[in-house]
């Protein structure tokens, strides 16, 4: 459990780092029961990673006249994370296009995860491929992670969240994301951490 002592240090370390990039206090680690959880994920059955096409979400709602999050989400990271190892996968770009699908969608209000996910894959032929299954990862590799797409003026391209013990990964929260397999010989060990800037 996050609110356990032994994980002050990661609250430490975690605040240290948002103070070095957005300025003393701009934003820091939430206190209590949303400070955070641990997310391992173990190695599975699946012989070759895939780019995920189920499972996508954001964690906060995406409203067209808010262009910065409530809160951000901290991958912490207790242990190396290599590529095809369990890491959550994030669509570079989506908080904007999410912006802009929400100025067509749902002016006055938030986008709900069916229109940030399936709403969003009707208006963009990349998106729909994404959450559609695929039989080839080296061509779902190349089509999502490299070439990418633009949309709506966006570039859209999906990323492995990996890294070094004692990286930090920093994400807006309305930027979807997904799991995906751990096909290594380890678990994947990250503390995902919630941070906020103080009113």
């Amino acid at each position: 459990v996050v609110e356990r002592a032994v994980f002050d240090g990661l609250a430490l370390h975690l605040g240290r780092g948002l103070d070095a990039v957005f300025g003393p206090g701009a934003w820091v680690p939430t206190r209590g029961p949303w400070r955070g959880v641990a997310l391992p994920n173990l190695p599975g059955s699946d012989a070759r990673w895939s780019v995920p096409h189920r499972h996508w979400h954001v964690d906060e709602p995406t409203t067209a006249d808010r262009p910065h999050p409530y809160s951000l989400g901290a991958f912490v990271f207790v242990d190396r994370v290599a590529a095809g190892g369990g890491a959550t996968v994030a669509m570079l770009g989506s908080p904007r296009r999410l912006r802009a699908l929400a100025v067509d969608l749902a002016p006055g209000r938030a986008l709900t995860l069916d229109e940030s996910t399936r709403g969003l894959a009707r208006v963009e032929p990349w998106v729909d491929a994404l959450l559609r299954p695929g039989s080839d990862p080296a061509a779902r590799h190349r089509r999502f992670m490299i070439d990418g797409c633009v949309s709506a003026d966006v570039p859209l391209r999906v990323v492995e969240l990996i890294g070094e013990p004692g990286d930090v990964i920093l994400m807006d929260l309305r930027c979807l994301h997904a799991p995906s397999a751990s096909v290594g010989d380890r678990p994947r060990l990250i503390v995902k951490m919630a941070c906020v800037a103080p009113p």
